[in-house]
């Protein structure tokens, strides 16, 4: 095939891989600054040697493919939520204790018989800033007052990570939210808003 002939075939394809490796072994941030670092130093250190001597020309190719890699790898990093100081799930004691947390509703999602659910976006866990999605689940009452997408809420609880699926093979809801970037879940009461 000519088109696998391109380079910047090549380098995407390379580039595609390394967001791949990323998402399935999750390598550490550290561990990839340096492998990046590496790649850099040798792509450089090839491009002079390639300009000086023709036959290192394979090693300038080589390296291109290594970089391109080692950059998909670190931008799924990057774009990822978790890695954000100011995200929640570096609160340690969100997860523990009741604080008040405040909350800008975003988006409705599909209600059950016992909860109106919500995606929201975190802005503060006892009045300090902090960001993030997290699910909302308000005890459904008999009173027919939804809540507007948009409103800025405020309630005393605790944030309750999501728990995997038990069974193997099985749909893993965790799973799922966690590549939506949502990383935890509250409940609450009407009353409590």
């Amino acid at each position: 095939m000519k088109v696998l002939d391109f380079p910047l075939i090549k380098i995407t394809i390379g580039f595609l891989f390394g967001i791949l490796v990323s998402y399935y072994y999750q390598p550490s941030l550290k561990i990839s600054l340096l492998l990046l670092g590496v790649c850099s130093f040798l792509f450089f250190a090839s491009y002079f040697l390639s300009k000086r001597n023709k036959n290192t020309a394979a090693l300038f190719g080589i390296s291109s493919y290594f970089i391109s890699v080692t950059i998909g790898i670190c931008v799924l990093l990057f774009h990822t939520d978790r890695f954000d100081k100011s995200n929640y799930t570096h609160s340690k004691t969100a997860f523990e204790e009741p604080h008040f947390i405040t909350f800008t509703l975003r988006e409705k999602l599909k209600s059950n018989n016992y909860n109106d659910r919500y995606i929201a976006l975190v802005n503060a866990i006892d009045k300090k800033r902090h960001s993030g999605k997290i699910i909302v689940n308000i005890q459904k009452d008999s009173l027919k007052n939804p809540l507007l997408i948009g409103n800025i809420i405020r309630v005393n609880t605790t944030l309750q990570r999501t728990s995997s699926s038990k069974n193997p093979n099985q749909f893993d809801y965790a799973k799922y939210l966690a590549d939506k970037q949502i990383y935890a879940q509250l409940y609450c009461k009407k009353s409590e808003i």
